[in-house]
């Protein structure tokens, strides 16, 4: 299948000097909340609960709702206040992730082109392009997923459109097979905000280091990947996007999980059971 990208927008360039922009991008990574693309604000509860099997249809019914009501008052009033153009693109987003997730790639693709359609927010309209541009690159059309982004700024200045930019190239160029062009895009480091904010750019990252030989790095990677993110994340990315370093990401990453929850459980025994122990050790000893 061919996902035919919309004309281009103008592309925005943003005026101001690269380490100044970047100082900005880590303050705002700091900030609780400093995510564009999470579930909509009052939408909780049925975020987690389209993560159920057994509730999935009834959550996505309700965001479906609130989305054909939310986009209505966006429609119907020109000028929208921004708190109602965000939740429309929280809205829409949350549901194209669900239906990708779920195989219809179709209706996601659908819901971002309409919302694409009523936003007039640039640095949001940015992400929907990027999220257009991946897409297109995980079925391989490499022509409409570099056309998607030939109207975003490559520069922005929120943190979450600098991020889904910078994915949305480094998704293109491993589907090309160039690990160089992934790590010159990501250009990874631990005190990067894409490691905090994105499973997906650890991934591509460990294997562009494994496509180029550099096994050591990637393992570092993945074990990060473990610390951070969920085995299941993982799995779904090596079925998304297979490269050099599937055949040994999950046991470097499920090793490093298995760190952490051996760290927690130590955490827990030295912080409340630790002080019970000596209690009761000094109460025997008649020092209380």
């Amino acid at each position: 299948m061919t996902l035919v990208a919309r004309p281009t927008e103008l592309r925005q360039e943003t005026r101001i000097d690269e380490k100044e922009r970047t100082l900005e991008l880590f303050r705002q990574a700091e900030q609780t909340g400093a995510q564009l693309v999470r579930a909509p604000d009052g939408m909780d509860r049925f975020e987690v609960m389209l993560q159920l099997p057994d509730t999935r249809a009834t959550a996505a019914e309700a965001f479906r709702q609130e989305w054909e009501k939310t986009l209505h008052r966006l429609v119907g009033q020109p000028g929208t206040d921004a708190d109602t153009e965000l939740h429309v693109f929280r809205l829409a987003t949350t549901l194209a992730a669900h239906h990708q997730k779920i195989g219809e790639d179709q209706r996601a693709r659908a819901l971002l082109e309409t919302a694409l359609d009523h936003l007039s927010d640039v640095d949001l309209r940015g992400i929907v392009r990027c999220l257009l541009s991946r897409a297109a690159a995980l079925i391989g059309d490499v022509e409409a997923a570099r056309a998607w982004l030939e109207g975003v700024n490559p520069r922005p200045l929120k943190l979450e459109a600098d991020l889904q930019y910078r994915l949305a190239v480094a998704t293109t160029s491993f589907v090309e097979k160039n690990s160089k062009a992934v790590l010159d895009t990501l250009s990874w480091s631990e005190t990067d905000p894409l490691v905090a904010l994105s499973p997906t750019a650890l991934y591509l990252m460990a294997n562009a280091l494994a496509d180029i030989g550099q096994v050591k790095q990637a393992k570092k990677a993945l074990h990060e990947f473990g610390r951070r993110y969920e085995q299941e994340d993982l799995s779904e990315l090596i079925e998304q996007l297979p490269g050099a370093a599937s055949s040994f990401a999950l046991q470097t990453a499920t090793r490093a999980s298995s760190v952490k929850a051996v760290r927690s459980i130590l955490t827990f025994l030295l912080v409340v059971v630790g002080p019970i122990v000596l209690a009761a050790i000094a109460f025997r000893m008649g020092w209380l």
